[in-house]
């Protein structure tokens, strides 16, 4: 089980995807929803960590 405190495992991180060989992959890439976010950050790495961190238990266990 990963619990590290990076983007992939957070609430508000969306992962982005590409269609390769007429087939979904994940990219090492996502945007953030958090509506407290007023940095308007942008794209973000999954492995980057941000001050609004909240642990998102339902992605740690459909893994």
């Amino acid at each position: 089980m990963n619990t590290e405190n990076i983007c992939k495992n957070c609430t508000y991180f969306v992962q982005h995807y590409a269609k390769i060989d007429n087939e979904f992959a994940e990219v090492y890439c996502g945007h953030c929803i958090n509506l407290l976010n007023k940095e308007k950050c942008g794209y973000k790495k999954s492995t980057d960590v941000c001050k609004l961190f909240k642990l998102d238990e339902e992605k740690l266990y459909n893994n």
